[in-house]
């Protein structure tokens, strides 16, 4: 596997992980992440 930065662990909740999937032929990477992001910011665990 590639080291791709998509599958950086990035959540701020420790012991919490995100697993988004995408359609190559959609999808907007720069968009999802962002959008991941504002989800992981308004969770409340």
């Amino acid at each position: 596997m590639q080291n791709d930065p998509a599958l950086k662990a990035r959540t701020h909740h420790e012991g919490l992980f995100l697993y988004l999937v995408l359609d190559k032929a959609k999808a907007n990477l720069a968009l999802a992440r962002r959008k991941v992001q504002d989800v992981e910011n308004a969770l409340v665990v």
